[in-house]
């Protein structure tokens, strides 16, 4: 069994095959877009910056609430990278949603004792209210988005047999059988 960490993976498999399709991402409109190992490895680096910079450390937890996407993926691989724990939330299936997902993410954030929490740019402010005295909040369009310089630093990460992400999962929409026999 492999004791390597899952940054350590993607930096091996970038060295193995640099131009190889290491990310494929279907849009709701069908198209798709296709990353390199490279290419993402360079927007992962930029995010680690941008992540080191708004403060994030090694073994700080981080919430993700952020819709399936590039965005998404560079920011939990990114985290990694920092040595962070990321857990990924559910992310609202609609505008309507929004009132219900910004508490549940309040309570994992205080659950997880989760120092930072990165949302999309329309739920930052709102988050911001509700969480402002437990975490630092941030928004993915400035942790993606900017100029910072690529960082080579790929030493903050954890090993392999540290625990690298945390995982959340949500039941309120559960429903379980009643009146069943076992």
């Amino acid at each position: 069994m492999s004791r390597r960490s899952i940054p350590q993976a993607f930096l091996d498999r970038v060295v193995v095959a640099p131009s190889a399709p290491a990310l494929i991402v279907w849009n709701n409109d069908d198209t798709r877009q296709t990353f390199s190992a490279d290419e993402l490895l360079a927007k992962v680096r930029s995010t680690v910056c941008r992540l080191r910079k708004q403060g994030l450390q090694r073994d700080e937890i981080v919430i993700l609430g952020l819709d399936h996407s590039c965005e998404l993926v560079c920011t939990f691989l990114a985290a990694l990278f920092v040595g962070a724990k990321p857990i990924v939330c559910n992310h609202p299936t609609s505008q309507g949603d929004s009132d219900s997902y910004l508490f549940q993410v309040a309570e994992l954030i205080e659950y997880s004792n989760a120092a930072a929490v990165i949302v999309d740019p329309g739920l930052e402010c709102r988050m911001q209210e509700m969480v402002r005295h437990y975490c630092r909040v941030h928004s993915v369009f400035g942790i993606i988005s900017g100029d910072h310089a690529i960082q080579d630093d790929d030493t903050g990460f954890g090993v392999g047999e540290e625990i690298a992400y945390l995982q959340s999962v949500s039941y309120t929409h559960l429903t379980l059988p009643t009146n069943r026999e076992v």
